[in-house]
């Protein structure tokens, strides 16, 4: 257990968000945004429902990116931070998808 550096309240030491004052105690980033327990909580996508867009986002870009997007509008830090994570994946995508078929009209 840790202390809560604003409210000085006992905390667990992987919380991102303080239970007592509501503050952030860690920096929330693409990188570690997959370690929160329940995203539902925080405004985001629930974890099957962000593993689903992020293959969709993998498989099929076209239909994936604007998802990603529209998530990118959200208010939600935890959403906007899924939906960048799900728009890299579909942009890489879709460039090998481009390549792809550059390949195949150029033989």
């Amino acid at each position: 257990m840790n202390k809560c550096p604003y409210c000085l309240e006992e905390i667990n030491k992987e919380a991102f968000k303080c239970k007592h004052c509501g503050e952030n105690i860690k920096y929330l980033s693409l990188w570690n945004v997959h370690k929160l327990k329940n995203t539902k909580q925080y405004g985001g996508w629930s974890r099957g429902i962000y593993n689903f867009i992020g293959l969709l986002c993998l498989v099929f870009p076209p239909l994936g990116v604007p998802i990603a997007l529209f998530a990118m509008r959200s208010n939600h830090v935890v959403k906007n931070l899924q939906g960048k994570v799900c728009l890299i994946l579909g942009l890489i995508s879709l460039f090998f998808w481009s390549m792809n078929l550059f390949v195949t009209i150029i033989e």
